[in-house]
C-alpha cells in the first residue's frame, strides 16, 4: 500500500478566510464556502479510498478522502501547500454532550463567535479551540434544544469527502489570495485542452468558472482583477493548460495567458455537487433517455 509520511522542509502559518455579506448580497454570502490554507503532511491509499492529512493550523490536522479511482488522487505530495474549500453546509455543529472519539475524523471542540439573530436560519460562525481557525456553518445544529448564542461550546465535524483541494505555490501561503503573484513557478506546456464555460460565479477574491471538456468537468479559480477573465461568459470557448502544480487558461491561441487554480474534489463531477447544473445539461440528459 503506497504510503508517504515525511515532514515538510519549511513551515508557514496557514490562514483561514470566510466571506462576509456585501451589500444586499446576504443570500449569496450564505453559499460562499470556507477557504483555508494548509500543508500536506501525509497520504495513504487504501483499498477503496485515498486519504490525505493536511495541517491547517498550529496543531490542527484536516483529513481529506477521495475515491481510489478519482483522477486527483496522485496529485498531492507531502510538504505541498494547498488551498482547501469547505462548503458551509458540510460543517456540522453538535450541541450537548461532547464525544471526541479518535475514530471520528475532522472533529473538534469550538466556540460560537457569531450566531444568527433570534435563531433564524443562516450561518453560524465558530472558532476552533487552541487554533486561529474560523469556520461558517449553514447546516442544522444537532442536539440544540434552544438556538445557539455567542460563546456557546459546540462540536465541529467536517465530512472528509466533501473537502475540495486546490494546489498553490509555497509563496502563496504567505500572501493573501487577492495578491498572489501572476506566475510563481513553471511555464505552460504545448498541450492545451479545449473547454466550454458552463457557469461563471463571482466570489470576493476569485472568479469561479465551471468548464466542460466532453464528459469531463473542471472547476477553475481565477484571481479577481484579471481584466481578460472578467469578460468571459457562459458558452465561451476556453483553452486550459495543466502543469505540475500550476495551471493556465486562455480564450484563444494568441490571447493573454491567465494563471488559474484547478479545484480538485472527491466528486467526479464537482460542478454538479456544487449546484452548477445548467439547463442545457438537463435537456441533454432528457434527450439521451428518450
Amino acid at each position: 500500500m503506497p504510503h508517504l509520511n515525511r515532514q515538510p522542509s519549511e513551515w508557514s502559518e496557514p490562514h483561514s478566510h470566510t466571506s462576509p455579506p456585501c451589500g444586499d448580497d446576504a443570500a449569496a454570502a450564505a453559499l460562499r464556502p470556507n477557504v483555508l490554507t494548509g500543508v500536506v503532511i501525509s497520504g495513504a491509499a487504501g483499498l477503496t479510498k485515498t486519504t490525505y492529512r493536511i495541517r491547517i493550523g498550529e496543531r490542527t490536522d484536516l483529513h481529506v478522502r477521495w475515491p481510489l479511482a478519482a483522477p486527483a488522487r496522485r496529485t498531492l505530495e507531502a510538504g505541498q501547500p494547498v488551498h482547501l474549500t469547505i462548503p458551509q453546509e458540510a460543517v456540522q455543529l453538535e450541541a450537548g454532550g461532547f464525544r471526541r472519539g479518535k475514530q471520528r475524523w475532522n472533529r473538534w471542540v469550538g466556540r460560537v463567535v457569531l450566531a444568527s439573530p433570534h435563531g433564524k436560519a443562516g450561518s453560524t460562525t465558530v472558532k476552533i479551540h487552541q487554533d486561529p481557525i474560523t469556520l461558517k456553518s449553514s447546516a442544522p445544529v444537532i442536539g440544540a434544544r434552544v438556538p445557539l448564542t455567542t460563546w456557546d461550546t459546540v462540536n465541529v465535524v467536517i465530512d472528509p469527502q466533501r473537502i475540495q483541494v486546490c494546489h498553490c505555490t509555497r509563496a502563496s501561503v504567505h500572501t493573501p489570495p487577492s495578491r498572489l503573484p501572476a506566475n510563481t513557478a513553471g511555464t505552460p506546456t504545448s498541450v492545451w485542452l479545449r473547454t466550454v464555460v458552463r457557469a461563471v460565479r463571482a466570489m470576493p477574491t476569485a472568479l469561479h468558472l465551471t468548464l466542460s471538456a466532453g464528459d469531463v468537468t473542471l472547476s477553475v479559480l481565477i484571481e479577481v482583477g484579471t481584466a481578460s477573465a472578467a469578460a468571459w461568459q457562459v458558452g465561451d470557448s476556453l483553452e486550459v493548460n495543466i502543469g505540475h502544480g500550476d495551471a493556465w487558461v486562455r480564450q484563444q491561441a494568441q490571447g493573454p495567458i491567465v494563471p488559474c487554480c484547478i479545484v480538485l474534489s472527491s466528486e467526479f463531477d464537482e460542478a454538479r455537487s456544487l449546484g452548477f447544473v445548467q439547463q442545457h445539461d438537463r435537456s441533454r440528459a432528457a434527450a439521451s433517455m428518450s
